[in-house]
């Protein structure tokens, strides 16, 4: 049987935030805090990569085909980054464009107690499964 198309997206449990406030001299040290994801903010999450995906997918005219989308968790920030990198990779070694890959950088002061962008999820697909990306992703569990 030949390897099924899937969508992947990738959402961290924790984000990790640095806040790099300096005293009058820059003597400061950075406060670093982490944020629990609820599961209702990151069913938004993955709403939003899914979206930037499918537009990607119409500019770049991937045609639409009904495939199975799969959500992941990743412990927090630090190994969604990394993650990330290694499907980014993946993605420009095995397909002929970028288009299969997008990230999600939430944007909100108020929740996340900084000005900057927040990267929340990441998207990949239409891919097939298969023993390479399993290297990448097999270890990580469903959302």
């Amino acid at each position: 049987m030949p390897n099924e198309k899937r969508i992947y997206i990738l959402v961290p449990k924790t984000v990790q935030i640095t806040i790099n406030d300096s005293d009058a001299f820059g003597f400061k040290e950075p406060e670093r805090y982490s944020i629990t994801m609820e599961p209702g903010r990151l069913m938004a999450q993955c709403c939003h990569v899914g979206r930037q995906l499918a537009s990607q997918h119409h500019e770049s005219q991937i045609p639409h085909e009904e495939i199975t989308t799969i959500v992941l968790s990743v412990r927090n920030s630090k190994q969604l980054n990394k993650v990330s990198e290694e499907l980014f990779e993946f993605i420009n070694r095995y397909y002929d464009n970028t288009n299969r890959y997008a990230e999600f950088f939430d944007t909100n002061p108020d929740f996340y107690r900084v000005p900057d962008r927040v990267q929340t999820a990441v998207a990949v697909g239409p891919i097939e499964d298969g023993e390479i990306l399993d290297h990448i992703i097999g270890h990580l569990e469903l959302f």
